[in-house]
């Protein structure tokens, strides 16, 4: 074998040896482009299952709310009814038919963001008012509330 022959075949044998090592780091990078694709995967579809579980988690809570807001509203119906009928308290109206009122007019001053609101009187009736109402306005106003 000539010298040239056998620098050409040691320039070969260098250039395959570079293009081994390129490949085998090639290899490395797309083996670890897989790996990262696979577990991108699994955690897409473990966050579809969660989103599925929150979905009927929330319909359940939806469900649990309205019969709870049945329920509720049942009880307190009926509360109102049991209430309405414990609580008939003879009022003023019910002894004397008629009280008297002093009426003002004014303003309301203030900020109830702010603080407390306080009504200004501008004017005073000059005399005492006497309201009369009729003896049955207690069971009108029993009757307008549907008991």
């Amino acid at each position: 074998m000539s010298l040239v022959a056998l620098s050409l075949n040691l320039l070969l044998a260098a250039l395959l040896l570079c293009a081994l090592v390129i490949g085998v780091r090639l290899e490395r990078r797309l083996k670890a482009v897989r790996d990262g694709q696979l577990a991108f995967v699994v955690a897409i579809s473990e966050l579809d299952a969660a989103a599925h579980k929150a979905k009927e988690g929330l319909a359940e809570l939806r469900g649990a709310t309205d019969e709870a807001t049945d329920v509720l509203g049942g009880r307190i119906a009926r509360a109102e009814v049991y209430v309405g009928d414990a609580l008939v308290i003879p009022t003023t109206i019910d002894r004397v038919p008629e009280f008297p009122v002093l009426l003002e007019a004014g303003t309301l001053e203030g900020d109830p963001r702010s603080g407390p609101i306080t009504f200004v009187p501008t004017h005073r009736s000059r005399r005492l008012l006497t309201f009369r109402f009729d003896r049955d306005y207690p069971a009108w106003v029993r009757r307008a509330q549907g008991r």
